[in-house]
């Protein structure tokens, strides 16, 4: 329920956004290049990422804590030049931390005057500059990676709740709002100067569930590539400098909600039961080396989707384990990286059957990650801020 409040909460504070300048609308005609099969009755119970994995690219992060840095909820990480960014959504900071987990700074410019943001829908962070939505504004707030208030980007005449950016273009992910100046669409983007300003994915307007309309993106963090899920179609686009295109067509055998269903508000979905019978979106869209990752609920049961891209192969688990983790979440991987999430207190109350996990692969990892393991584990205490595990992906030759 707590996930379908969010996106409520999206679509009512959103908003009413748009630019100067030409619009013009993006073709996107044309078919999916591949497709991707997701048959959760061939899902196993658990799935090892050990053949995907580098034991020799384990990184412990144990995140500083102290007044000015108490992490409420991690909505984004991103890693970048060696330096770990940390959106979280409660306090409406982004924090900056290097990689021994040290505190080097924050943002929060919270507030109504001209270099601060009155409201934080979404944060991105690329190798030059951080990105903050101000859908209560209407405007993008720009720092640079110290902080430091670099500009402002209006966007009065079109509604967005999520934000990423390409080489030199800034993406607004919409969610069923509409505007009678820019339209019914999915996906808007603007140059990084706010100019620009190109449309994306007409939406139906008759379709009544706010459930739809969640767009799960991802990103990749070259930085010229951006994934975005249409959840109507079932189609994973691919965004860049160009544009978007059809990428990948996603086939849930007949587990997916009914198109039929699509007219009716999403308290009907919900309260007969549909949820339980279908799955209605992807949670999250993550990339890492050469997998996309997703997260698709069934019931009460979770399932991981982890789709090779060389390979064209599915597999789907209720839960993905990594050394030494029987279960971890793949939502915020990156780069050639898996980043796991622990906070404290489960760390320790794990302490003793985790590092009976760690002594299962002596041959595998090295002494010093098992050294730094016990490191963390004798330092941290139960009110501290979580700790990162990062696991390197093999990547294919």
């Amino acid at each position: 329920m707590k996930l379908f409040e969010k996106w409520a909460w999206g679509c009512l504070s959103a908003f009413l956004f748009f630019s100067c300048g030409g619009k013009q609308e993006v073709e996107h005609t044309g078919a999916a290049e591949q497709k991707i099969v997701v048959d959760l009755s061939k899902a196993g119970k658990s799935y090892d990422l050990k053949n995907e994995l580098d034991p020799s690219g384990v990184v412990i992060v144990p995140l500083e804590t102290h007044r000015e840095c108490l992490i409420g909820r991690i909505e984004r990480i991103f890693v970048r030049q060696d330096r770990i960014f940390i959106y979280d959504s409660q306090s409406k900071s982004v924090y900056f931390f290097d990689m021994e987990g040290r505190c080097t700074g924050k943002l929060h410019a919270y507030g109504v005057g001209p270099e601060e943001y009155a409201s934080m829908t979404d944060a991105f962070v690329d190798e030059e500059n951080i990105y903050v939505a101000d859908s209560y504004r209407k405007q993008v707030q720009v720092y640079d990676l110290s902080g430091e208030y670099v500009k402002t980007i209006k966007t009065p005449d079109w509604s967005f709740y999520g934000i990423f950016t390409t080489e030199s273009r800034i993406y607004y992910v919409n969610m069923g709002a509409t505007h009678p100046v820019a339209g019914n669409y999915l996906l808007f983007s603007t140059d990084k100067d706010g100019g620009n300003f190109q449309k994306y994915l007409p939406f139906d307007p008759s379709i009544q569930s706010s459930l739809l309309f969640h767009l799960p993106y991802a990103y990749v963090s070259d930085g010229r590539t951006g994934f975005l899920n249409d959840n109507v179609k079932d189609v994973l686009y691919t965004v860049d400098d160009s544009g978007i295109s059809p990428r990948y067509q996603l086939d849930f055998c007949g587990k997916k909600l009914p198109a039929e269903y699509f007219d009716q508000p999403a308290s009907y979905i919900l309260k007969n039961g549909l949820k339980n019978k279908y799955i209605l979106f992807p949670e999250y869209i993550s990339h890492a080396e050469d997998y996309l990752f997703f997260c698709v609920q069934l019931g009460v049961k979770s399932y991981t989707v982890i789709y090779d891209v060389r390979e064209q192969t599915t597999v789907a688990a209720e839960k993905i384990s990594a050394f030494p983790f029987e279960n971890i979440s793949l939502k915020f991987s990156q780069g050639d990286r898996i980043v796991h999430v622990r906070d404290a207190y489960s760390l320790l109350a794990s302490r003793s059957f985790l590092l009976e996990q760690f002594s299962k692969y002596p041959e595998v990892l090295e002494a010093s990650v098992v050294q730094r393991y016990e490191e963390v584990l004798s330092t941290v205490k139960e009110e501290d801020n979580p700790v990162l595990f990062l696991f390197r992906l093999k990547g294919k030759e």
